[in-house]
């Protein structure tokens, strides 16, 4: 009987402490459940804030890949879901590779038109092949110095000149608009202490940059429609008045709407449909979409076609201009014979002359010498500054020999051949093709850091530092000279002639010693194919000390998209409708 009673003893108090944990569960429960219910409360609240995010995020995402174009034609173009599908096996099936695309820009000494492709080294060749040859000697007019300066690498530390090392720039508070906070806590200070009283002592300024959203607006143009009272003709006022002179008069953008698009696609790169979403996002409606701004922007093109060829006609009539071609993927879906993902090139032609700094722009899928001819076409005169493409090479022959047809059937075949012998002999006369010094430099540059920065002992070091050092000095003749000219120190013919008497020996000193380092490195397959490409161009490269406005190197190419956003912010959105009038 005890025995029973202990059990049943038991069982009450494990009964007890059960109930207990069961008490302390639905508590934790309920607190549990508010948590839940103001967590979701919290997340409604925010919802529309978050998908704002999530859409921000997504739009601003830059993937140049096969996905993104799809993405870009799915919301700009209304496929159907079976197009959609083709359109990505096409663009999968068609993507193209840009290291798949062969490098036509090396060619071998004495013979410009022909590419090679050949570039890798055999890790096995000797790097001091020729014993016999002593390696390690220097090139008349070259010093130790002068090596040691090439060979050095500086690094820039600390920020650019002009800017402040310490503390922060705050002139931009002045020349903003402002809006003045007043943060004033008198009247819960009277509630904390009643017993006290209070008088204003100054102020602590705190000043932060704030943002406004970008604003877009409806304007609405009244008409006014006359009524003749004496014969019932009815009268229309001129909408495109000087007042208000729009590049489209029935369009549904305005010359500073088509401006701002522009502005944002030209100077700052934005994809339109990029631009489109992001006036959705801020206006929190559907103001326009990607088919307006790409229709717009075409038709803006179209009407400034002819403004674009005089830019391209102004350059060529200039003493001399520069050329260059990138590369630039696009989807060609139209293309019904082989439509997807295209390589395609954007042409450029420019000029930094004292009379004149433009730029002109072609796109063309093909990187022939017919396009090269169609930018140049009209040229009569100049030197024309580009890479070592043959292309370009081969479109000036071809403008030359219509030039000399000319020239033979209106002042006969004696005129004809001089004029010939003329652009063999530099005169001057007809289109000159003048190299770039940086192209052959870049070219040892990276065969000195990628091979022999590890080697300073061997031949191809010492090889690639001379060949850096000499090019070096060339650059600084280049500098002083034309300091001096355009702080009107030297006239421009003076600077060619002193540049030229400077310059040249130089010049030569690096194609005799380039000609002696290909004996010595002859089994090194880099090191001889660059060297032998600055042999090939040697004779094109020094042309451009004819001239007192080019450069040694066609960097000015690289950067005319520069020189381009500047003249373009020189319009303000107002001058537009000048400039379209």
């Amino acid at each position: 009987m005890k025995k029973h009673q202990m059990t049943y003893e038991e069982m009450e108090r494990k009964l007890a402490e059960s109930e207990a944990k069961n008490s302390s569960l639905q508590n934790t429960i309920q607190k549990l459940n508010v948590k839940v219910t103001k967590v979701s409360e919290e997340k409604e609240e925010s919802q529309k804030e978050i998908e704002n995010l999530k859409a921000f995020i997504k739009n601003f995402r830059e993937k140049f890949d096969v996905e993104r174009m799809y993405t870009w034609a799915k919301g700009s173009e209304r496929f159907s879901k079976e197009e959609l599908k083709d359109l990505l096996k096409l663009l999968k099936e068609n993507e193209v590779k840009p290291k798949d695309i062969p490098n036509q820009d090396i060619a071998e000494a004495g013979n410009w038109d022909k590419a090679t492709t050949t570039i890798a080294t055999d890790n096995n060749d000797d790097l001091s092949s020729t014993e016999d040859i002593v390696w390690d000697v220097l090139p008349d007019g070259i010093t130790k110095e002068d090596l040691d300066q090439a060979i050095k690498e500086k690094k820039k530390r600390g920020r650019q000149e002009g800017v402040k090392t310490c503390g922060r720039d705050s002139s931009v508070y002045d020349k903003l608009d402002s809006i003045e906070i007043v943060v004033d806590d008198l009247e819960k200070l009277k509630e904390e202490y009643p017993d006290r009283t209070f008088e204003l002592s100054g102020y602590r300024m705190v000043k932060k940059i704030d943002y406004v959203k970008a604003h877009a607006r409806t304007r609405i143009v009244k008409i006014c429609i006359y009524k003749d009272n004496q014969f019932g003709e009815l009268h229309e006022s001129q909408h495109n008045n000087p007042q208000d002179n729009d590049f489209f008069a029935t369009g549904k953008l305005t010359n500073k709407f088509i401006a701002s698009v522009i502005t944002d696609k030209i100077i700052f790169g934005s994809p339109l449909n990029l631009l489109a979403n992001k006036l959705q996002l801020v206006h929190q409606d559907k103001i326009v979409d990607v088919q307006l701004l790409s229709s717009n922007f075409m038709r803006v093109a179209e009407g400034l076609t002819e403004l674009s060829e005089l830019i391209r006609q102004n350059i060529l009539n200039q003493k001399c201009f520069h050329a260059d071609e990138s590369k630039l993927k696009v989807i060609d879906y139209k293309n019904k014979d082989n439509p997807g993902s295209k390589l395609g090139y954007m042409w450029s032609l420019s000029c930094n002359t004292e009379d004149l700094k433009a730029a002109f722009f072609l796109y063309n899928t093909s990187r022939s010498t017919e396009i090269a001819s169609s930018l140049l076409k009209g040229a009569t005169n100049g030197g024309l500054q580009v890479d070592g493409y043959s292309a370009y090479k081969k479109a000036i022959d071809l403008e030359n020999e219509k030039l000399i047809a000319i020239i033979k059937k209106e002042d006969g075949e004696e005129a004809a051949e001089e004029f010939r012998t003329s652009i063999v002999s530099g005169g001057l006369k007809g289109l000159t093709i003048i190299g770039c010094l940086a192209h052959a430099r870049r070219k040892i540059y990276k065969i000195l850091q990628g091979v022999y920065a590890k080697r300073k002992d061997s031949p191809g070091y010492f090889t690639t530092s001379v060949f850096i050092a000499i090019i070096g000095k060339i650059y600084e003749i280049e500098r002083k000279l034309r300091k001096d000219k355009d702080e009107g120190r030297i006239s421009a013919e003076e600077f060619v002639k002193l540049r030229k008497e400077q310059a040249l020996p130089l010049f030569e000193t690096l194609k005799k010693y380039c000609e002696e380092r290909t004996v010595l490195h002859k089994k090194e397959t880099k090191l001889k194919e660059a060297l032998n490409y600055y042999l090939n161009h040697h004779a094109k490269i020094i042309n451009y000390l004819d001239y007192a406005d080019l450069t040694p190197d066609n960097n000015f190419q690289l950067c005319s998209d520069f020189h381009y956003v500047q003249v373009f912010q020189n319009y303000s959105i107002e001058s537009f409708n000048e400039l379209v009038a």
